[in-house]
C-alpha cells in the first residue's frame, strides 16, 4: 500500500512538473509572439511616418513652386479629336529621359517624379514620349486596319473606335513632347505603382491625362498609363477642382486668366 502511495505521489509530482514546463514553454512562446507583433507594429508605424514625412515635404516643395510659378499657356495646349491641330506643329526642343524623347520643358520634373517613385520603392518604366504627327498617323491607320481585319467593323466605325485609344496624327498631343506613356499591362491600373503615380503626379506638375470619368470631354478611353505635364499650379488646381485639361482650359478662358 505504501509503495502504491509513493508511486502515486511521484506520478503527481512528475505530472505537475511536466505541466509547469508546458506552461513555461507556452508563456515563452506567447512572449516571443507578442514581441514579434510589437516589433512589426513599430516597423509599420515607422514606415507610415516616413511616408507622411515624404508626402509633406513634397507638398511643401510643390506649394513653394506654385507660389512662384507663372502660368505658361504653352503647357495647357489641348490637341484632341474634338480640337484637332490642322497645322504642322513646330517640333519642340527635345531631350531624352529614361530612354524616351520629351520636351526639355518637362525633363527636370519627369526626372524628379521617377526618382521619387524609385525612393518610394516603385520602378516606373517609360514606353513613349514625343511622337511626330506622321508616325502617330501610321499607328492610327494600323489600328483601323486591325479592327477591320478582325471583323465586325466598317471603315467609319473602325476609325471612330481606333481614335479612342490611338488618335490620328492631327489629334494627338504627343507632338508637343509634354506627355509620357508608362509601360504597363492590361491590369496596370490595379497595381500599387499606378495608384502611387495617380496620387503623387500632381506634386511634380503632371496629371493623368485621360480619366475614365472624363471621356465626354477628352474623347479618349480612360487610361492609367498616359500622363501630361501642365505645371505644378495647374496640376494641383485641376486635382482640387476635379477637372480634366479640357475643363480646366475652358474654366481659365471663361475667367479671363487664359486667352
Amino acid at each position: 500500500m505504501n509503495k502504491k502511495r509513493i508511486f502515486l505521489r511521484r506520478s503527481r509530482t512528475r505530472f505537475a512538473e511536466n505541466e509547469n514546463r508546458t506552461i513555461m514553454v507556452s508563456r515563452r512562446v506567447l512572449l516571443i509572439l507578442i514581441l514579434i507583433v510589437a516589433l512589426a507594429g513599430v516597423f509599420l508605424f515607422y514606415r507610415s511616418l516616413q511616408a507622411i514625412r515624404v508626402e509633406e515635404e513634397q507638398k511643401t516643395v510643390s506649394s513653394q513652386a506654385v507660389a512662384k510659378e507663372p502660368l505658361d499657356p504653352s503647357l495647357l495646349t489641348v490637341i484632341s479629336s474634338k480640337i484637332p491641330c490642322n497645322k504642322e506643329e513646330e517640333p519642340p526642343q527635345l531631350t531624352t529621359v529614361s530612354g524616351v524623347s520629351v520636351s526639355v520643358k518637362i525633363a527636370d520634373a519627369l526626372k524628379q517624379l521617377l526618382a521619387a517613385a524609385k525612393k518610394a520603392g516603385y520602378s516606373v518604366q517609360l514606353k513613349s514620349g514625343y511622337m511626330n504627327a506622321a508616325d502617330q498617323e501610321k499607328l492610327y491607320q494600323d489600328k483601323v486596319s486591325s479592327l477591320i481585319a478582325g471583323g465586325g467593323y466598317t471603315q467609319v466605325r473602325a476609325e471612330a473606335e481606333a481614335a479612342k485609344t490611338v488618335p490620328p496624327g492631327n489629334a494627338c498631343e504627343d507632338v508637343l513632347g509634354l506627355s509620357f506613356e508608362v509601360d504597363g499591362d492590361s491590369d496596370f491600373e490595379n497595381s500599387a505603382v499606378a495608384k502611387w503615380l495617380d496620387n503623387q503626379c500632381i506634386f511634380y506638375g503632371f496629371i493623368r491625362r485621360y480619366p475614365e470619368s472624363k471621356t465626354e470631354y477628352t474623347g479618349m478611353s480612360g487610361s492609367f498609363t498616359h500622363y501630361r505635364y501642365v505645371g505644378e499650379e495647374s496640376a494641383m488646381k485641376m486635382r482640387s477642382y476635379r477637372m480634366c485639361l479640357e475643363e480646366y482650359v475652358s474654366y481659365l478662358k471663361q475667367s479671363g486668366a487664359l486667352s
